[in-house]
């Protein structure tokens, strides 16, 4: 009976752990297997020809499309194969929903199997299946290589792809559409190069960072398993003595005891295990991969555990956090953040011309729409603050498109609007000096008076090495 039931436990807990699975990773495994879907497509399909005159390819005639499929076709069986023959639009779109409700299955009783299918190693000889007709982006140079290949064959001789390259692989013209917002991100309507290799990445990386995180809270949900297996093992022992008429009240007098006394060795860390398993299944604030800022540190969660979590700095470094001290913090989750963006700050001469900073606004603005690809429209320069006369502090907020989990590529953008702020900067010749003060210093006798400007930023310093004498004049101090 004890068998039974611990088994009847396991498979209560398995359904649970697959539960979670499912609500924690809905959307980004659906997310993520449309867009395997979407490569597996265009790396394969034949190009329909939507022209209906009588010297066209017209009435669904298909033509081959460029060589490239011969190439670097994506393996159908390790990805996204549809045993139902739905079509992408049926259930793969993340903004629909299949009409015989078989999305949730079709994703999720498999994901052990597809996560098996999953290669997470750099090796050399999973490139050379480029020669087999089947491509696994299995690191991020070979994912540059597939995004590389796959821009040139849909677009030959073109430095920009739109919804017409994508329309003749598709069945309909909602699916193209689908498939062209996957990778135009910033919705400009157009695809450059750049877009096409970071959203490959992207995928690649997404896809990477899912089988982690599947794993982690695996192991966890594990741990969890094997605690709750003891409880109920202990818990169907007495059951079932009590059931055979076995008298167990007696011996649970001096067991009492004894857990008695192990409640003030063991006491604490129940209780931070059991608030460690709420805040990582119930609050669930980060999955492996995920950049956060703690304490205004930027990190990198590298393997969540039940007790701990270890983080990896931008140095490189490991720190291992231990969950009851995340839970007193604030965390900001980076990943699942929207359009990020920043305050810069700069200083200028109380007497620039208002003019000049109408210029730079509007020089600022024509380089981000420029750049409408990376940063969002509404630019401004506000007038912060003016400082006794002084200084003026400007304000620009930046905002860019997406989110900073991709690090280098934020920083890409913030160095080149900087770049381009300095040299509007320089062309329109603000600058901010620091006033000038006078400081008067005589010698003893008939020595004529002295009167240098040094920096406001000196005052202090000069200030803590005068002394004055009876006359009240200040003379510098010999022993500074």
């Amino acid at each position: 009976m004890i068998p039974f039931s611990n088994y009847v436990f396991v498979c209560h807990n398995n359904k649970k752990a697959i539960k979670f699975h499912k609500v924690a990773y809905n959307d980004r495994l659906k997310e993520n297997r449309y867009a395997l879907k979407i490569l597996d497509r265009l790396s394969k399909a034949e190009r329909r020809s939507r022209t209906n005159t009588p010297g066209g390819n017209g009435g669904g005639m298909r033509q081959r499309r460029p060589a490239y499929s011969r190439h670097s076709s994506f393996d159908p069986a390790n990805l996204t194969d549809d045993a139902n023959g739905h079509s992408i639009s049926d259930y793969d779109s993340p903004n629909k929903r299949p009409s015989s409700g078989v999305a949730t299955p079709v994703v999720f009783s498999q994901l052990q199997k597809k996560l098996h299918h999953i290669v997470l190693t750099d090796t050399p000889d999973a490139r050379s299946r480029i020669q087999n007709s089947k491509v696994d982006i299995n690191s991020e140079e070979f994912a540059k290589k597939v995004a590389r290949k796959l821009f040139t064959s849909l677009g030959p001789n073109k430095k920009r792809l739109t919804l017409s390259d994508f329309e003749p692989y598709f069945a309909t013209q909602e699916e193209a559409e689908s498939a062209f917002a996957v990778f135009d991100r910033d919705g400009n309507n157009d695809l450059s190069r750049r877009e096409m290799r970071d959203t490959v990445l992207a995928i690649y990386k997404e896809r990477k960072a899912l089988a982690q995180s599947v794993r982690d809270t695996s192991q966890a949900l594990g741990k969890v398993d094997i605690m709750l297996l003891i409880i109920t093992a202990f818990c169907t022992l007495f059951t079932t003595l009590t059931v055979f008429n076995v008298d167990i009240w007696r011996s649970l007098v001096p067991l009492g005891s004894f857990m008695l006394a192990l409640t003030f060795v063991f006491g604490n860390t129940a209780k931070n295990t059991f608030e460690s398993i709420l805040f990582l299944f119930v609050t669930h604030p980060y999955d492996a991969g995920d950049y956060v800022i703690i304490d205004t540190q930027t990190l990198l969660v590298a393997n969540m555990g039940i007790m701990s979590t270890t983080f990896i700095r931008s140095d490189g470094q490991e720190i291992n956090a231990p969950t009851v001290v995340l839970m007193t913090k604030f965390i900001n989750n980076i990943r699942r953040s929207g359009n990020m963006g920043e305050s810069i700050y700069v200083d200028v001469n109380f007497s620039t011309p208002s003019d000049k900073l109408f210029e730079l606004r509007t020089r600022m603005q024509d380089f981000l729409a420029a750049n409408s690809r990376d940063f969002q429209p509404g630019f401004d320069i506000k007038l912060n603050e003016i400082v006794e006369l002084n200084k003026m502090t400007l304000l620009l907020y930046l905002e860019y498109k997406g989110n900073w989990q991709d690090g280098g590529r934020r920083w890409e953008r913030r160095n080149r609007f900087m770049y381009a702020l300095k040299d509007a900067l320089t062309e329109l010749e603000i600058t901010y000096d620091l006033p000038s003060q006078k400081v008067v210093t005589s010698q003893a006798g008939d020595l004529p008076s002295i009167q240098a400007e040094t920096p406001q930023s000196f005052s202090a310093g000069l200030g803590s090495a005068r002394r004055r004498n009876n006359t009240g004049s200040t003379f510098p101090d010999p022993g500074a």
